[in-house]
């Protein structure tokens, strides 16, 4: 709803807000860009995620490692940095959890990746690899799922100091899982699966 509509007075501060940023956004446009609200849902970036699905795997679209996680509030609105999926059940997204953050998968979509400096736009490469629809009957699918939920539980126990980057997460994050009791048969099924 753009700032002329009258049920944005119901909050008065967002209101205000809005109406400020839709001021700025017109007053340094060109007279052929869209509105601000266009903009903010250009191509449905926004529509498309509402009502957000209760269960969203996501990854960064940059970097030069594959990094995903889980969302699961329905609330939470991803950030156009970030590729998403909804998927049907936990056991489907700890599988594609732990198999996007294994470090075979980071070393097979490397190749595929766009170059600047370094290997570091991630995107879509990600799904040019053999990745399979994950399927509970099939024990390698379950067992990585199985690691996948456990590692989940191992980070969510992890305490991360006050100032840290989100640079520095990232490493202490994938060293964790490097050192984890599951890394080696997570790897080995992985490189299984991708082939």
């Amino acid at each position: 709803m753009g700032g002329e509509h009258d049920h944005l007075d119901r909050y008065p501060d967002l209101a205000n807000w809005w109406r400020d940023a839709e001021q700025l956004w017109d007053d340094n446009r060109s007279s052929d860009r869209l509105s601000l609200i266009e903009q903010l849902n250009f191509r449905k970036k926004l529509t498309d995620q509402l009502p957000g699905a209760p269960l969203r795997v996501v990854y960064a679209k940059a970097g030069m490692y594959v990094t995903a996680a889980l969302v699961d509030d329905s609330n939470v609105v991803i950030d156009h940095s970030l590729y998403w999926a909804a998927v049907a059940t936990r056991q489907e997204a700890m599988f594609l959890l732990a198999l996007l953050n294994a470090p075979h998968l980071t070393d097979v979509v490397r190749p595929l990746m766009a170059y600047g400096k370094d290997e570091r736009h991630i995107d879509k490469a990600v799904w040019d690899l053999p990745i399979p629809d994950f399927d509970p009957a099939d024990t390698k699918h379950s067992r990585i799922a199985e690691i996948g939920e456990a590692e989940c539980q191992r980070i969510a126990e992890l305490n991360f100091e006050d100032g840290k980057s989100y640079i520095q997460i990232r490493r202490t994050l994938r060293d964790f899982l490097l050192s984890s009791p599951d890394a080696e048969e997570l790897d080995q099924l992985v490189t299984e699966l991708l082939g």
